[in-house]
């Protein structure tokens, strides 16, 4: 499949406007996450505060995906399709689109949005996910096993990010202490 979408290009027309198209829909994705994401209702009474914090997990872990994808890439030291480098696995687009991806899909679920508005709002998101791994195979910057690591890891992180830190409802995060003959511990307990 690398192999005959690469030659034949037969969605985007071309290596180079596969490779643009990839980047734009990279942008749009982390775009979308951006505007749903300030669109989430805020449990808080500071508004401003709880969206910096909820931007700043989203940027946290676009941060840790790269590093990931980073070490990988670093790592093992796979030929791009193309010759271009050493660092084809795995993608580091198909990482972000889909992190963009899972973490806008969870975000659409808290919005006042009408069903049909919600399943378009995150067909969009998976849309430009799925866009952007086809465009990274089709520009030959990538192998389909790249893109599909690359998807796994973004997912995965979205998805512990989201359930970890952006899930958490104040009354579930409480403080703790346990007491014994040496000494103690204090701390926090979260349900998620």
């Amino acid at each position: 499949m690398s192999r005959w979408s690469s030659h034949h290009t037969p969605v985007f027309g071309s290596r180079q406007s596969a490779k643009t198209a990839s980047d734009v829909m990279l942008g749009a994705s982390a775009a979308l996450y951006g505007v749903t994401a300030l669109a989430a209702p805020s449990y808080q009474h500071d508004w401003y505060g709880n969206k910096a914090r909820g931007l700043a997990m989203g940027a946290g872990a676009a941060i840790a995906t790269e590093g990931v994808v980073a070490g990988l890439k670093q790592g093992l030291g796979r030929k791009r399709p193309d010759d271009s480098g050493n660092d084809s696995f795995p993608s580091g687009h198909a990482a972000l689109t889909t992190l963009s991806a899972t973490m806008t899909t969870r975000t659409i679920d808290t919005l006042p949005l009408s069903d049909a508005s919600q399943v378009t709002l995150k067909a969009a998101a998976i849309g430009l996910s799925v866009g952007t791994d086809y465009a990274r195979v089709e520009a030959q910057k990538h192998y389909l096993s790249d893109v599909l690591v690359g998807a796994a890891i973004g997912h995965f992180m979205g998805a512990i990010v989201d359930k970890a830190f952006l899930g958490v409802q104040p009354d579930r995060f409480v403080p703790s202490v346990e007491l014994s003959r040496h000494g103690g511990t204090l701390g926090f307990q979260a349900s998620f």
